[in-house]
Formats: C-alpha cells, structure tokens, sequence
C-alpha cells in the first residue's frame, strides 16, 4: 500500500482511540516509511492502552529522529518514558569501557 494511505490509516484508527487497533498500529510503527511509522506512533498515544508501551518503545528505538520523537512523546502521554539505553548501547558502552580500562593499565604497568 501507499505511504500516504497507510499514513492516513494510522490516524483514522489512532482517532478511534481502541484497544483493538492496537496490534496494527504496533506493525505500523515499525514501517520502514518514516511518515508512516510518525503517524503510527502517535496513534499509538492515543489509544491510551497498556498495550502499546512495547511497542512505542521498539519504535523509539527504530533511530528515526522523527519517529522518536513521536514515541517519546506518545510515551509520555501513557505514563511511560522510553528506556535510556539499548542493550547495543550498553555492550558497545562497556566495551569500550574495558578497552579503555586495558590501555590504562598497561600505560600505568608498563
């Protein structure tokens, strides 16, 4: 389908404000169409069910300065807030933590 119609379908069902469309809206936040998963996320506010956390929080983490700001903002509206760090995050932060910990110590113990 177009990006525009899929667009439009996530705000007609975010406007209904039901549970039920909850599943669809989760599929559509994570669209590879930036436009599509926006309208998602903020649909998925506006349905103001616990269901849609999860996936606020995949879509926050698609990258997408758009779409994470959609989320955030949705999730806020639930009660929410997304998580600080990504598990990638955290491994990549550690590791460069531990190499830098290895070039200290053999700066140090050399």
């Amino acid at each position: 389908p177009h990006p525009v119609l899929q667009s439009f379908l996530a705000y007609t069902l975010g406007s209904l404000q039901d549970a039920k469309a909850v599943p669809v809206l989760a599929r559509l936040a994570t669209n590879s169409g930036r436009e599509v998963a926006f309208q998602a996320s903020l649909a998925l506010g506006e349905s103001k069910a616990a269901a849609s956390v999860s996936a606020l929080k995949s879509a926050w983490r698609k990258g997408d300065p758009l779409v994470r700001a959609a989320s955030a903002a949705a999730l806020k509206r639930l009660g929410s807030r997304p998580s600080r760090f990504s598990f990638t995050q955290l491994v990549s932060s550690g590791i460069a933590l531990a190499a830098l910990g290895a070039g200290l110590s053999y700066f140090f113990y050399r």
